[in-house]
């Protein structure tokens, strides 16, 4: 399970869990401006950094353009780029010169990268809650086998994600602080086209 392992991004590792919490009128508040500051982000680009449970850090970039498109590069040593070209969600590995491919449909990446964006759709929400100047939203996805759990962190006026927390079915933790992080630009349509880098280091081929 290397390629969702990999992933910094949230919504691949999410898992079914526990159910959902009686949220007071504040809770149910917060939801909503959480729920309508995402349906609003069409384009996005941040540097991320990883940092897994045992101290291992990675870093990147992420690009996303909704519906349905996004990039993810590692910074070497990591040697893996994610691209989601509307259709397919393509993982490479530079080390080993080997893709994965799978379908976007079939993915939960499709619940973020969709066109209408609806938090309680397809998850679950354990909590809500503010604390200082930034807003905590806890949730899994329902109807998975595997148990795990996605923290969000969101930074208040204005609304921003922050970071995200991914707990997996081994309580293993995984934290990712976005950086430098845009919102609302007009990206590259070339950054969602994957290419495979040729053997020689010349020009990239194999374009979907």
């Amino acid at each position: 399970m290397r390629f969702l392992k990999a992933l910094p991004i949230l919504f691949l590792v999410l898992a079914a869990g526990p159910a959902a919490a009686e949220l007071d009128a504040a809770g149910q508040a917060m939801l909503k401006r959480v729920e309508a500051y995402l349906e609003g982000v069409r384009t996005f680009q941040a540097r991320f950094i990883q940092v897994s449970g045992n101290g291992g850090i990675a870093e990147g970039r992420i690009y996303m353009q909704r519906p349905g498109k996004m990039r993810i590069e590692y910074k070497p040593p990591v040697p893996l780029i994610l691209v989601a070209t509307g259709k397919l969600i393509i993982m490479y590995d530079r080390k080993l010169d080997q893709t994965t491919h799978l379908p976007l449909a079939a993915s939960p990446a499709a619940w973020l990268l969709g066109d209408r964006l609806s938090i309680r759709d397809k998850i679950n929400i354990t909590e809500v809650r503010k604390a200082g100047k930034r807003i905590y939203v806890s949730l899994v996805e329902k109807g998975k086998a595997a148990k795990g759990s996605l923290h969000l962190v969101f930074l208040d006026k204005p609304l921003r994600l922050r970071e995200w927390i991914v707990v997996d079915a081994q309580r293993r933790r995984t934290k990712v602080v976005l950086v430098d992080a845009q919102e609302g630009m007009k990206l590259d349509p070339r950054l969602f086209l994957f290419e495979r880098p040729a053997k020689s280091g010349g020009d990239n081929t194999n374009r979907r």
